[in-house]
């Protein structure tokens, strides 16, 4: 009996230093993306991330419809965080890893452009030119 417990005793506490080990080199990070103006959720905004040294960013994600995100980071106590989304002004700095919870507000981005005019051109076309079956019929045949 003292034998089989030992044995149990063993497994259980490799199986206790297997989570710990694993814990401290995979931490989830969430991040919660918002409009700074209205303090609504960004859905779909690009979140991607590298280490500080890294020269590309090689992993990223797309938030939900809440704008939230979550991905792992391995052995990392602070990454390079770059977001962006259509009509808002990109987010990049270096961020900590340790919070495990990170909001992030985005700016919307205004454009002004000039105005813009468009000319209609319309040609004369022949009725025996045209690709679509047009009939020809008189103001009395309307009336």
């Amino acid at each position: 009996m003292s034998r089989l417990f030992v044995i149990y005793k063993v497994v259980f506490v490799g199986f206790f230093m297997f989570l710990c080990y694993a814990n401290a080199h995979a931490q989830t990070l969430r991040i919660n993306v918002s409009d700074a103006d209205t303090e609504k959720p960004v859905e779909y905004a690009n979140v991607m991330w590298k280490s500080v040294g890294a020269e590309v960013f090689r992993n990223g994600t797309v938030t939900d419809e809440n704008g939230n995100a979550t991905f792992a980071v391995e052995n990392l106590r602070r990454i390079h965080l770059k977001i962006s989304c259509m009509g808002y002004e990109a987010f990049s700095d270096t961020v900590s890893t340790r919070l495990g919870k990170i909001s992030v507000k985005l700016r919307p981005l205004v454009l002004n452009i000039n105005e813009v005019v468009v000319y209609g051109k319309s040609q004369e076309k022949i009725i025996r030119e045209s690709p679509e079956a047009v009939s020809v019929i008189s103001v009395k045949e309307l009336q």
